[in-house]
């Protein structure tokens, strides 16, 4: 599919979807779970990407998923609640900080009702922000447990852009952060040197390759 001669046909490398951190007392640590846990399959469907993980996860809101785990040499089934979390990231001396909110806070809901589309979020802010200009926002938050509110005013600055007045936040799942795993290759003194010397001479060409071309044209 695409636009004009150039198509796009939708091919992305595999990733390998790696429990990076479990936040304590989570979902995610209930389960045995441990970092460094490769997750190879969600309710039995094999997965390639982070993005395949977190498609069914959000189909999946506060019900149980069924993950396949390899840990080593040993495969694993690890029954997980999937529950989404929204986590506010507040900047200092901010118009979000004065107003209460703090960093690590849930948001939980947004003028009585549930942000449970969780991509639209900003969206979502947005309309209301532009629909409303500077009235205030009611943020239900959770913070340790306890039910607070909040009261911020977003402003619109251009089409499709709201100044959420240093409020930012983050999107997990059960306590879970996943990541890719990060492989550096180790050479000893020669390979090194032999490694060197060979983008050394790649990076030679490509500038007089370059150079050729301007020449040219």
């Amino acid at each position: 599919k695409g636009i004009g001669e150039v198509g796009q046909i939708g091919v992305a490398p595999r990733q390998e979807v790696l429990v990076h951190s479990i936040s304590a007392g989570s979902w995610a640590a209930t389960t045995g779970l441990q970092l460094d846990d490769l997750i190879e399959t969600i309710n039995g469907n094999p997965i390639y990407t982070h993005r395949d993980f977190y498609v069914v996860a959000k189909q999946s809101h506060d019900r149980e998923v069924t993950l396949g785990i390899r840990r080593g040499g040993e495969s694993l089934i690890v029954n997980l609640h999937i529950n989404w979390a929204i986590t506010t990231e507040v900047q200092k001396e901010s118009e979000a900080a004065t107003a209460g909110i703090q960093s690590g806070d849930q948001i939980v809901g947004i003028n009585s009702e549930s942000p449970l589309d969780f991509d639209n979020l900003y969206d979502q802010l947005y309309k209301l922000a532009q629909a409303n200009p500077d009235q205030p926002i009611q943020f239900e938050l959770l913070r340790g447990g306890e039910k607070l509110t909040a009261m911020l005013t977003p402003k619109v600055i251009e089409e499709n852009r709201v100044d959420l007045k240093g409020l930012n936040w983050k999107e997990s799942v059960s306590g879970l952060e996943l990541t890719e795993p990060v492989r550096i290759e180790k050479y000893n003194v020669i390979t090194a040197w032999g490694k060197g010397v060979e983008e050394s001479w790649l990076t030679v060409s490509r500038v007089f390759s370059t150079l050729g071309d301007l020449i040219t044209k």
